[in-house]
């Protein structure tokens, strides 16, 4: 194996580290965003009621759901 051919591979493999990071960090962001928007503001969007409706059971999340009902005062 040459040292042109080591170097290229290093690269691709430091490009693919890059790429995984930013798609990580992507999702992170989107999830939380997502998260922040059905979590803590859901009741004054009626398409983020909907979205809460489906994902809450989906999640498996229906016992913590009265903690957020109590805490906005529903």
């Amino acid at each position: 194996m040459s040292l042109r051919s080591s170097c290229s591979t290093v690269f691709v493999v430091l490009l693919a580290e890059l790429v995984g990071l930013c798609l990580d960090a992507l999702f992170v962001l989107v999830f939380h965003v997502f998260f922040i928007l059905i979590f803590v503001f859901p009741y004054h969007i009626p398409i983020i009621i909907k979205l809460r409706d489906i994902v809450v059971p989906v999640l498996g999340l229906e016992f913590i759901w009265p903690l957020f009902n109590a805490t906005a005062g529903t």
